[in-house]
């Protein structure tokens, strides 16, 4: 609910750790239109491929202890 982009972008940027921050944090330094926009174009590109995200989970829980 957070209308204006640098907001979205900093709540974006506050609620992501490890390698997904890293990706995102240096658009905090881009013009709030364009900085937020990049920041979901690049977790789009590296996380958002629905079969590796499956293929994560199946893993995962194939790994569990039984």
């Amino acid at each position: 609910k957070i209308e204006d982009q640098r907001g979205r972008l900093t709540r974006l940027i506050k609620y992501t750790v490890g390698e997904p921050k890293d990706l995102i944090k240096h658009c905090i330094q881009l013009p709030p239109d364009k900085g937020y926009n990049n920041a979901k174009a690049l977790l789009e590109k590296n996380y958002g491929n629905p079969h590796k995200i499956l293929s994560t989970y199946r893993r995962e829980v194939k790994d569990w202890p039984k």
